[in-house]
């Protein structure tokens, strides 16, 4: 996972804001930590991950000992109070979400960032568009959320395609666009890299035009 680390890090240099200038820094889907133990040599910043597999939690609880974890459902709430962190980040994690537990983990890593905060996410995009069929692609391209076998919400079997429009059209009452990288996610080669910063507002529902 050192490409996802040299990734995320070349995306914070973009904007100016290195990963030591954090304070606290919290990864949505953990898993074992894969990522997260990679920061074992950052100074400065607090760790702290979750994910909704226990199995997951309790080997990085064990075997990585400079993050707090903890487990979440499928669905929100986090155990983290208000305005908890500076930096959030998910990698892989929304392309196997649809649309209706996607608006409501947006609302809450808006709730635990604080203000101005930074939102790091992996999405799937045109790098993937060989693995849609033909009418997935024509609903991509005019900018449509594409989602395949929601029944399987939270695992590898679901997978969801981003356009770029979508994420700046839909999810901007909350979150703006500072960096859109193509292909920028070195450690799952074809998802794009997104920078989003936190945005001030009491709308809640993202989904709404």
């Amino acid at each position: 996972m050192e490409k996802w680390r040299n990734a995320f890090r070349s995306a914070l240099a973009l904007i100016g804001r290195p990963i030591e200038t954090f304070d606290t820094i919290f990864e949505l889907g953990c898993g074992c930590g894969r990522v997260l133990r990679q920061w074992n040599d950052v100074e400065g910043p607090a760790f702290f991950g979750s994910d909704y597999n226990p199995a997951g939690i309790e080997w990085a609880k064990a075997n990585i000992g400079f993050v707090w974890f903890a487990t979440n459902d499928l669905t929100p709430p986090l155990h983290y109070a208000d305005r908890s962190f500076d930096l959030c980040y998910a990698a892989s994690v929304f392309t196997h979400l649809p649309e209706n537990l996607q608006r409501p983990w947006l609302d809450e890593l808006h709730r635990v960032l604080k203000p101005g905060g930074i939102l790091m996410l992996t999405l799937s995009g045109n790098g993937d568009l060989v693995r849609l069929t033909a009418e997935e692609q024509k609903d991509f391209i005019k900018g449509e959320l594409v989602v395949i076998d929601e029944k399987f919400a939270g695992t590898n079997i679901c997978g969801v395609c981003h356009p770029e429009s979508y994420v700046r059209t839909k999810w901007a009452p909350i979150f703006n666009v500072l960096r859109f990288i193509p292909e920028g996610a070195l450690g799952c080669p074809k998802q794009d890299l997104y920078v989003l910063e936190r945005v001030e507002t009491q709308q809640k529902d993202v989904g709404t035009p």
